[in-house]
């Protein structure tokens, strides 16, 4: 029977050849060079601009102009739109870390007796912090869309207008989400905390050095939090994190003990679909799915007891999980949980 959902996988596989490209470009600083020149530059000004040999530079030029990516013009180069070109090409320098994963991915593929997996690569953790910070994601803006509704709606039910509460960010990475928090809810305390020392050791020196006096970070070990931390927070967040554990049982269990009664958590995760049909041409398992194979489900079978859910972990099984750990899903603004979204709220079950 014909599959009219069929990709054509020789375009995915030329598409992904000159990504490669794309990203040295980006590595190299011709990207950059291209995007700061007011005016087209032709390729020996774009060598000398960035310090490259010009042979290289100019088979550069000629690879990404006939995929497009390059417009020519009278024998001067440009990007038709800087913006989207600039956050492409960040992203396309994933692919050598992925690349870095091939021996340690084909190794973990082929024992069929256990799961295994590998940590989150360092290049891969840097890149993400990166990420958050050259977009939009975490933003004021986003707090805005995002979280603000959630808090509102928690004191809504509480019964109580308190300007003071305290705040959670698990797996706070390199802390642009809890800067943040702590900028838009300057009254309240925000801790990030995290496994990564280097994330940990960059968001107290930021800290420090902006004099940011309600934001903390943490180094924690399996997913353990201080004893002192009993009943502390309103509000656990994270983001993009809930399918990367490879022990969410002792997590689940954690959060019951540091949240208050009543709060909230606030977990952030691709919004993929238990039926794997209903995924065909989806954007977000599209977009998504990459990052799992390499990255995600190999760090949630790095260790014992290496539970594998990854992003390709359904929304729908997600919700049954969540329940079955002493929570309940919450409709905030009478949302329709039912179907796949980014956001889940959920709290302690009565």
């Amino acid at each position: 029977m014909a599959d009219d959902s069929f990709c054509d996988v020789e375009k995915m596989v030329n598409d992904g050849l000159h990504s490669m490209v794309l990203a040295i470009g980006y590595k190299v600083g011709i990207v950059t060079v291209i995007i700061d020149s007011v005016e087209p530059c032709t390729a020996e000004e774009i060598s000398n601009k960035a310090n490259l040999n010009k042979r290289y530079v100019e088979e550069w030029l000629i690879c990404m102009t006939a995929k497009g990516v390059v417009k020519i013009d009278d024998g001067k180069y440009y990007f038709p739109n800087k913006k989207q070109i600039s956050e492409a090409a960040f992203v396309s320098t994933m692919l050598p870390i992925f690349a870095e994963c091939f021996p340690d991915l084909e190794k973990v593929m082929k024992n069929k007796t256990e799961n295994k997996g590998y940590p989150f690569p360092q290049k891969a953790l840097v890149w993400e912090g990166q990420y958050k910070e050259l977009s939009s994601f975490h933003d004021v803006t986003w707090l805005e869309d995002n979280v603000k509704p959630v808090i509102k709606s928690y004191f809504k039910d509480n019964k109580t207008n308190a300007a003071t509460f305290n705040i959670l960010d698990f797996g706070c990475g390199y802390g642009k989400l809890a800067f943040s928090l702590a900028k838009t809810y300057s009254n309240s305390l925000v801790w990030g905390v995290d496994i990564d020392a280097a994330a940990i050791d960059a968001g107290r020196n930021k800290a420090q050095k902006n004099s940011c006096l309600n934001v903390f970070f943490e180094k924690i070990v399996d997913g353990n939090m201080p004893d002192v931390w009993k009943e502390k927070f309103d509000f656990i967040i994270m983001s993009d994190v809930l399918h990367d554990l490879p022990d969410p049982n002792t997590i689940m269990a954690n959060f019951r003990t540091v949240l208050k009664p009543g709060g909230y958590v606030i977990a952030f995760d691709p919004p993929i679909y238990t039926d794997h049909k209903k995924n065909i041409g989806y954007n977000d398992a599209i977009d998504f799915m990459p990052y799992s194979v390499f990255t995600c489900l190999p760090n949630s079978m790095s260790e014992k007891p290496a539970i594998g859910h990854g992003i390709g972990w359904g929304y729908e099984d997600k919700l049954k999980y969540i329940e079955s750990q002493g929570f309940q899903v919450l409709a905030i603004d009478g949302e329709d949980v039912k179907f796949p979204k980014w956001r889940i709220v959920f709290q302690q079950s009565v």
